[in-house]
């Protein structure tokens, strides 16, 4: 075995494994390889929702109680 790919189910990127083995047969190297652009482009996704998600929270949060439920008069 040399290499091996794992994809998730999730929205995390493929990742691939490699190994080196010396004459023995014994694994001295694992590397982890990903394209660069995918990571940074999966990165700055999750930076776009995250801003997003948080500028919806405190929106909310500085709305008061009164514009959200205001006073009945009886």
């Amino acid at each position: 075995l040399t290499a091996e790919t794992m994809t998730p189910d999730t929205l995390l990127p493929a990742r691939t494994l490699g190994y080196g083995y010396d004459r023995q047969g014994q694994v001295v190297v694992e590397t982890i390889a990903c394209a660069a652009g995918y990571n940074l482009r999966w990165l700055l996704r999750w930076i776009a929702l995250f801003c997003a998600w948080l500028s919806a929270i405190l929106a909310v949060r500085s709305m008061s109680s009164r514009a959200l439920y205001p006073a009945i008069a009886i």
